[in-house]
């Protein structure tokens, strides 16, 4: 733990809580910020993925402005490992009132998250659960913000129903 410690920034205040085993995490109003801004705007802080670029620069990334949002984390631990596949966890997602994600909110929450927070919360990957998005080779994706000691990341995975993932992934959907 003391590692997890070591990185966060002493004078930044913790921006999420966890409540009965969820996570929130609030997020700033959306600003109309596109696609190909985002990567720019993201590489200030850290990297972005190949795989992240090509979901941003997506003919279905439409930005938005003025849109507040509170993130709720549902981690992976939470299903049992038949039970982690993208349909299953968004059927989670719905049972329990949350909303469908914005894409620009994966974008947000790697801004708003530094790598010690989503390592604290015991993950190493949160996925934001938005509509998929077609990268430049067709495949579906869903931008996910990597927490990890050496890089913070903007990544993305594969969004299809089947997708199964691992446990130390956590799930972000929008509070009703």
């Amino acid at each position: 733990m003391s590692s997890i410690s070591n990185l966060n920034n002493s004078t930044q205040k913790r921006t999420w809580h966890e409540d009965g085993g969820v996570i929130f995490v609030p997020l700033p109003p959306t600003d109309g910020t596109t696609g190909r801004e985002w990567i720019e705007r993201s590489k200030r802080d850290g990297t972005v993925s190949p795989l992240a670029i090509s979901t941003l620069w997506s003919k279905f990334f439409h930005p938005t402005t003025g849109g507040m949002s509170n993130i709720v984390i549902i981690r992976g631990a939470f299903f049992v490992d038949d039970n982690r596949k993208t349909s299953i966890i968004r059927a989670e997602g719905k049972r329990r009132g949350y909303l469908e994600p914005g894409p620009e909110d994966g974008c947000l929450l790697r801004e708003v998250l530094t790598d010690a927070d989503v390592l604290e919360m015991g993950l190493l990957r949160i996925v934001t659960m938005h509509e998929p998005l077609a990268d430049g080779d067709g495949v579906l994706r869903l931008l996910t913000a990597c927490g990890d000691e050496k890089m913070r990341q903007l990544c993305a995975h594969r969004g299809d129903p089947t997708y199964w993932w691992e446990e130390f992934f956590g799930f972000a959907f929008r509070a009703p």
